[in-house]
């Protein structure tokens, strides 16, 4: 006998083996293939109807938008609720809530921005999105003289935030918001981190030494 008729392989003989197993259980081997051909096809179906959803709500906003910015306010405020609803946590559901809490914080509607955001939430998967909607939640909790309120949406917009210029925006609402809660320790540990920013636009600069020089006045006296 040669050495070759000795060798045994393993993925062969499994091959084999499968195929016998075949042979002897059509019926069994059928249905199986009908099963994964099923679920396969059940996916792709689900998948192909996730695309359209996520397209159907781009194409919607959209529309809305370019009504709110073409004056027909009315009509894009209703669609942009309806989108905000339907497609909640979707990018669509974001950027229709933006526009929502620009509109009723324009109007100076207080009320009705802490409306939206009970009602539609606050958690996006953009935090530069979730910081904006956190910032107008403390500027309408700073005009309702809520300044603790003001200061954890701060803090949240603060730690949202990852670019530097933005950063930076939200630190100068959050030593505002501690000037106005009398917290002046903390607004000048804020400033002072602000102010030890490099490459620190001009505007920012002014205005944290401005508030620097508040927060250190009203606490020495």
């Amino acid at each position: 006998m040669k050495k070759e008729e000795l060798r045994y392989d393993p993925v062969l003989d499994k091959i084999t083996a499968i195929i016998d197993y075949i042979d002897n259980n059509k019926n069994i081997a059928i249905q199986i293939l009908v099963v994964v051909a099923l679920t396969v096809g059940g996916w792709g179906y689900y998948s192909g109807l996730q695309k359209d959803r996520v397209n159907v709500s781009r194409a919607l906003v959209g529309v809305a938008q370019n009504a709110y910015n073409a004056g027909q306010t009315d009509i894009a405020i209703s669609e942009l609720k309806s989108i905000a609803e339907e497609y909640s946590g979707s990018d669509a559901a974001n950027q229709a809530l933006i526009y929502l809490l620009k509109d009723s914080y324009l109007s100076n509607n207080d009320a009705a921005v802490l409306s939206l955001t009970d009602e539609l939430g606050t958690g996006s998967s953009d935090g530069v999105v979730d910081a904006g909607v956190h910032e107008t939640l403390g500027n309408v909790s700073m005009n309702m003289d809520d300044n603790d309120a003001a200061v954890n949406n701060f803090k949240k917009a603060d730690k949202l935030s990852s670019a530097v210029g933005l950063d930076l925006r939200f630190k100068i609402d959050l030593s505002m918001a501690y000037i106005a809660n009398g917290n002046f320790n903390d607004a000048v540990s804020v400033l002072n981190d602000i102010l030890s920013t490099e490459n620190i636009n001009y505007s920012d600069k002014n205005k944290a030494e401005e508030l620097l020089a508040l927060a250190n006045f009203n606490k020495d006296n």
